[in-house]
């Protein structure tokens, strides 16, 4: 028979394969990182780092002729998949994550199938009680799973409410928030309110708190319901006032003024009046000084919708001088 391939050089023989018209192999050589094989079929059973290497596979025809091919194998780390399960309360919302992986895929009870690092239930009820398996992926193909359970416990949930006196909220006002039906409760709202327990106090300071405000209350089973209070806030009224005299000689008496038409829409229904902070009300708004000094006169304005605000003026009282004369006769 004839050589199976061209003289080497230096004298050795090359053996290189024929045409795809080539009688098959009858004997085959695996070489690799940590063993050896003659099947013509090679299988890893357990994948292991030192697996990683080239890999040789050597075959020789019913001629004798010999041919060899090698590949590169990289073995790659599977990503570490790690997912969180839940358990709630039948009615609640359920969500189901997990994480270390690239994408994700999700395979539930009945069948069901998701996809990505969050699984969410709006309303968690026992038809999706179970186990769910969910496989990872990394960006270069190799995954792993992890399994958790979602629960959905038959036990009844709390009904929230919530009461606000006064009913209606005054920018510098304090508005009261009265929660029940659970066994703890838990307030959030418009700027970064936050606050515990059935009842709390919640004082205007600015137009930044408007808005809604949302009490999560649990029952003793743990169950957790959620209700909210949409809080619109009132301006204060205008408050400012004018005096007839701010400064004589003691005794004296003097009048304020005070313009209605700044309060239009929601008019001025009732005035406070204190001077030096003793209550002097009076219909007319006149208001007598019978010591020297400086005094202060606040007015405090309540409008229609129950919302006030106040204002203040000094009035200064002069001492008399003293009238002395003598005479001879």
């Amino acid at each position: 028979r004839g050589p199976c391939g061209a003289e080497a050089a230096g004298g050795r023989r090359s053996r290189s394969p024929r045409s795809a018209s080539s009688p098959p192999a009858s004997t085959y050589a695996w070489s690799t990182p940590t063993f050896t094989s003659s099947s013509p079929a090679l299988m890893v059973q357990t994948v292991n780092f030192s697996d990683s290497g080239l890999y040789t596979l050597h075959v020789i025809d019913i001629n004798g002729c010999a041919a060899e091919t090698s590949v590169m194998v990289r073995v790659m780390t599977n990503p570490l998949v790690s997912a969180q399960g839940a358990t709630v309360c039948a009615g609640e919302p359920a969500v189901l994550t997990a994480e270390g992986a690239f994408s994700y895929q999700w395979n539930g009870p009945g069948g069901a199938l998701f996809t990505g690092p969050v699984v969410s239930f709006a309303i968690a009820s026992s038809t999706n009680n179970g186990m769910y398996h969910v496989t990872g992926y990394d960006s270069t193909g190799c995954s792993a799973t992890d399994t958790v359970m979602l629960l959905a416990n038959p036990f009844p949930l709390p009904l929230p409410s919530v009461v606000m006196q006064p009913d209606k909220a005054c920018i510098g006002g304090t508005v009261s928030l009265t929660g029940s039906g659970g066994a703890s409760y838990q307030w959030t709202g418009p700027s970064a309110f936050s606050a515990t327990g059935s009842a709390v106090q919640l004082p205007i300071s600015d137009i930044s708190q408007a808005g809604v405000y949302t009490l999560s209350v649990r029952n003793q089973s743990n169950c957790a319901s959620t209700t909210t209070l949409l809080i619109n806030l009132l301006p204060q009224p205008l408050a400012s006032f004018g005096l007839a005299t701010d400064t004589a000689c003691v005794p004296f008496c003097t009048s304020a003024w005070i313009d209605s038409s700044m309060n239009a829409a929601a008019p001025i229904v009732h005035i406070d009046a204190y001077l030096n902070g003793q209550n002097v009300q009076d219909a007319s708004h006149r208001y007598c000084i019978a010591q020297p000094g400086t005094h202060t006169l606040e007015l405090l304005y309540r409008d229609t919708n129950g919302c006030t605000n106040s204002a203040r003026l000094h009035v200064t009282g002069l001492r008399k001088p003293l009238a002395a004369f003598s005479h001879h006769p």
